[in-house]
């Protein structure tokens, strides 16, 4: 069974991956989908957040 996991990530921090970490314990495989906020002014830009969830995803189980 797959877990869906949507935020804004900006920036992904230690506390989200062990949110992930924690749903791996109970699902197969975790999604992580990097969203943008409307009414909140970002951080880093949407590339920026991918490279750094791209940097976590060496876990088999998540994406």
């Amino acid at each position: 069974m797959r877990a869906v996991f949507p935020g804004s990530f900006d920036p992904a921090t230690q506390g989200h991956l062990d949110v992930a970490r924690r749903a791996a314990g109970m699902f197969d495989e975790v999604v992580m989908c990097v969203l943008t906020n409307p009414k909140k002014t970002g951080r880093l830009p949407l590339a920026e957040r991918l490279a750094l969830l791209a940097d976590m995803t060496s876990c088999r189980w998540l994406r």
